[in-house]
């Protein structure tokens, strides 16, 4: 039987044990609302959506070699940009790249984010949401150039005034 080979999502030749800025979007499994609700284009934060953002947050605690830029938790998904420099204990000299099989690096975007993840996912469960989940990946986009940084901050800050672009009225 044939099976269509998965899209690699992160870029195979790009170095992520250099840091960089990157534009991450995560997503809620079948774009479930766990996060709460859009209304007069403002973004309206569910228990669990207060928690989403609250461990964002907290992401400076556990990764100290990261930065918080621009972020928006919305109903079934958070964009946030994240300024990463090299983790401590990664060797100079020594080239990490994300798609390699195998356990990734402490300290790195892939173990970061799961981190979060996990850690949103515990709470909702242990605070009765047992349906919440997570995709199990995440989009990364590379910034290449801190003259991009404007336009994806207004990206971010404006997404709750165009999700009616995507659903239409304020999804209930």
């Amino acid at each position: 039987m044939h099976y269509p080979r998965r899209k690699k999502i992160r870029h195979p030749s790009h170095d992520y044990s250099k840091g960089g800025w990157y534009f991450i979007t995560l997503f809620t499994r079948l774009g479930v609302h766990h996060f709460g609700k859009i209304h007069s284009e403002k973004m309206h934060l569910s228990p669990i959506g207060v928690i989403a953002e609250k461990f964002w947050i907290e992401i400076l605690q556990h990764a100290p070699h990261v930065k918080l830029d621009t972020f928006v938790v919305m109903p079934n998904h958070l964009h946030g940009i994240l300024k990463m420099q090299a983790p401590e204990g990664f060797q100079k000299g020594i080239t990490f790249r994300s798609n390699s099989f195998g356990p990734q690096p402490k300290g790195s975007l892939q173990v970061i984010l799961g981190q979060y993840k996990a850690a949103v996912t515990r709470y909702a469960r242990k605070n009765g949401c047992l349906i919440f989940d997570w995709l199990p990946r995440f989009d990364d986009r590379i910034v290449r150039s801190e003259k991009d940084l404007p336009r994806i901050r207004r990206y971010i800050r404006n997404n709750p005034q165009k999700w009616w672009e995507k659903y239409g009225a304020s999804p209930q």
